[in-house]
């Protein structure tokens, strides 16, 4: 289920795009229902990655939100981290291996999570130098080029050492 959700309110208009069941997200849009002004759509496009939806939703976004409770590194946190976005996400040991710390916030602490959005909110540079560091981390050390790259040395490296210490029986 991908949501699409779309609210305006005294001069505020907010998207929130969730990817994700009732349950994953926390049940957020099935509580967003009643909200003033609320709209819900599901895009046509989503089933097809060779349109571009996420990085077109991605780049007209501010921020991006990861807040499992469960730990596993996110695909949609490297998603927005590559695409220049401030990310905030729970603290959790994978989120951990990608974010710094002044981006983590509690596992099911709404106060905590209000708090942070609402500071990126109020403070476009460092939200902006957020992204950035962000996108610099993905290119330096997240990129598919990169990871190969890497794993070819390791499994090269591996080659070359002597075997030693084989027993058999």
């Amino acid at each position: 289920m991908f949501v699409q959700f779309q609210a305006t309110g005294d001069g505020c208009r907010t998207s929130v795009f969730l990817d994700g069941d009732s349950q994953a997200t926390g049940g957020i849009a099935d509580r967003l229902v009643g909200f003033r002004g609320a709209q819900f759509g599901t895009p046509d496009d989503w089933d097809t990655p060779a349109t571009g939806y996420v990085a077109r939703v991605l780049a007209r976004c501010k921020v991006s939100v990861s807040v499992p409770t469960q730990d596993a590194t996110s695909v949609s946190v490297l998603e927005s981290m590559a695409c220049g976005l401030p990310v905030v996400a729970t603290q959790l040991q994978a989120n951990a291996q990608w974010l710094p710390v002044d981006s983590l916030v509690p596992a099911q602490d709404s106060h905590a999570l209000a708090q942070k959005l609402a500071a990126l909110a109020h403070d476009d540079a460092a939200a902006h130098a957020a992204g950035q560091r962000n996108a610099q981390r993905i290119q330096q050390e997240g990129d598919r080029a990169v990871q190969m790259d890497r794993m070819d040395a390791l499994y090269r490296g591996l080659l070359q050492r002597p075997v030693t210490g084989i027993v058999s029986r």
